[in-house]
């Protein structure tokens, strides 16, 4: 197994965002390494294993875990890269098990969280999707797949995102979908055909915000008449929303969700009104001045990606719930979802209440929430840690 040395005084742990290295922290990666051999990597006497690609130009290195003790250089990198994933394969779902709301389904590994950068494995059903997104990781996928239908009892399938897998130089594969995946959520079911299938399937990510509101909801004694589900996708946030004692949902997405919305709404035996509307939300907010809701719970796709980005994405915000707050009712409830890890919880609360101090409203922020506990993070600072969910109520 290749060694190779870091140059720096900082450890592993310290230098850019622990997990990835640029090739510029070693004194040297042997060129003729394979795309995704896994190595050791040594500071003084201190090692970690991880895995190189050097088609990866700005973090080729992927840093797994620190080791007890030095591997020697002529143990077998494959068995060794096997023998690793088994154990935080079976590591990862042993942890999720432990909680009784995971077990219908749930995110299985959450890439470098799970000491798996690359990674992605969500569970459902009748199914479990994999992703993977790095070339060490890519290299074992015959392996991962076996020992996940082994673990989990389920077909296990493929839904490579070419965009991430562009970084890395990954090839793409003829990948076999199911037609369907089958979703347990908060005693919630949903079905998510195979073309509206995005990301890795569905979002579990917002499940314990979903579970919040519904508490929430379920304490308020007021009338709830209609709710308004921006960026729908396949409605969990709706149906929470119609499970509990709003009267109607509007559900608002670009997306063909149409038939996905209301087979779910049957399937949980809901007899409430509904209607979907494929629109783009901006264009649905402008056209819709002259309603008004009692509930609205807006949770739009990531705006940026980076830093660099994070003003444009405030700038979105701002445009977005400039045109939300007008639509709501005294004694209503909004709730502020977002996937967008650099803006923050202050960023949004500031949004919000400078767009309410224009309409005369004043907001109580009830609660606030965070990625669901199979969304593994270490602290706040974690580069796990993205998803944020604000519930606010509003009286005149």
């Amino acid at each position: 197994m290749q060694t190779i040395v870091l140059k720096s005084k900082k450890s592993c742990e310290e230098q850019f965002n622990h997990f990835e290295l640029s090739e510029d922290s070693f004194i040297e990666i042997s060129k003729r390494s394979i795309p995704g051999e896994w190595v050791q990597i040594q500071k003084e006497k201190t090692y970690w294993l991880g895995y190189v690609n050097l088609s990866n130009e700005r973090f080729p290195v992927k840093i797994l875990e620190q080791l007890n003790k030095e591997i020697p250089i002529s143990a077998n990198e494959e068995k060794i890269a096997q023998q690793f994933l088994k154990i935080k394969l079976e590591k990862a779902i042993s942890y999720r098990q432990k909680f009784s709301n995971l077990k219908n389904g749930c995110r299985l590994v959450y890439g470098a969280s799970d000491a798996l950068p690359g990674l992605i494995v969500d569970e459902y059903q009748d199914a479990v999707l994999v992703q993977i997104n790095t070339a060490g990781i890519d290299r074992f996928r015959s392996f991962i797949k076996t020992s996940l239908g082994k673990l989990t009892e389920k077909d296990v399938y493929f839904l490579d995102n070419k965009t991430y897998r562009k970084e890395e130089g990954l090839p793409e594969h003829d990948t076999e979908l199911p037609n369907k995946i089958t979703v347990m959520e908060n005693d919630i079911q949903y079905e998510v055909s195979f073309e509206n299938m995005q990301k890795v399937g569905y979002y579990y990510d917002h499940r314990m915000c979903r579970k919040m509101l519904a508490g929430i909801l379920n304490l308020y004694t007021g009338k709830l008449e209609k709710g308004l589900d921006l960026f729908c996708y396949a409605g969990s946030w709706g149906l929470t929303m119609l499970k509990g004692p709003v009267e109607e949902v509007e559900f608002v997405d670009q997306g063909n969700f149409s038939e996905t919305i209301k087979n779910n709404i049957s399937k949980n035996k809901i007899n409430k009104k509904n209607v979907f509307s494929r629109s783009d939300v901006f264009k649905f907010l402008e056209t819709a001045r002259k309603k008004s809701y009692d509930i609205i719970v807006c949770d739009p796709p990531a705006f940026s990606k980076s830093r660099q980005t994070q003003d444009n994405a405030l700038v979105g915000y701002k445009k977005l719930y400039k045109m939300i707050l007008p639509l709501l009712k005294e004694n209503s409830f909004l709730v502020v979802a977002s996937c967008t890890k650099n803006v923050t919880f202050q960023d949004l609360d500031q949004i919000v209440n400078t767009e309410a101090k224009k309409h005369a409203l004043k907001p109580l922020l009830l609660d606030l929430g965070l990625q669901g506990f199979d969304h593994k993070i270490s602290s706040l600072k974690d580069k796990g840690n993205y998803i944020k969910c604000l519930i606010y109520y509003f009286e005149k």
